[in-house]
């Protein structure tokens, strides 16, 4: 293969990624990941209010809203991957109230101390935040 051009959005060992390596960010391709980490867990204490903002304050009704439209109903779980902040999570909780039905998982840990907040209050308390690292 020697000769042949390298696609950018194929990492070394074969997995497609969303972009080329940023040099001006990170050196290499095994720095990815804890540049993209850093970038959510120092986002994460803001996340919520620049939603907020974005939305024009509908977020939380809207995330319901969507829920609902989706088929969840009290009773049923609910996995939220990539949960972030929790927001989501939060939406369903309300609507399955259902101690331990709702799980969050996240890779940001700054996500997931902002989560943990957001759940350790009722209606939230009954609902379950997770940090598992992506596989390597």
């Amino acid at each position: 293969m020697s000769g042949e051009a390298r696609d950018p959005y194929e990492a070394a060992d074969g997995r497609a990624v969303p972009h080329p390596v940023l040099k001006k960010y990170y050196e290499r391709e095994s720095d990815r990941r804890p540049f993209v980490n850093a970038l959510f867990d120092n986002a994460a204490e803001h996340y919520d209010f620049v939603c907020g903002l974005g939305s024009l304050g509908s977020g939380r009704y809207y995330r319901r809203w969507v829920l609902m439209q989706s088929g969840l109903r009290a009773g049923m779980k609910f996995l939220d991957v990539a949960t972030g902040t929790g927001m989501l999570a939060q939406g369903a909780t309300r609507i399955v109230r259902e101690p331990g039905a709702v799980i969050g998982l996240d890779p940001s840990g700054g996500m997931l101390q902002q989560a943990r907040k957001a759940v350790a209050v009722p209606p939230f308390s009954n609902s379950s935040i997770i940090e598992r690292p992506p596989p390597e």
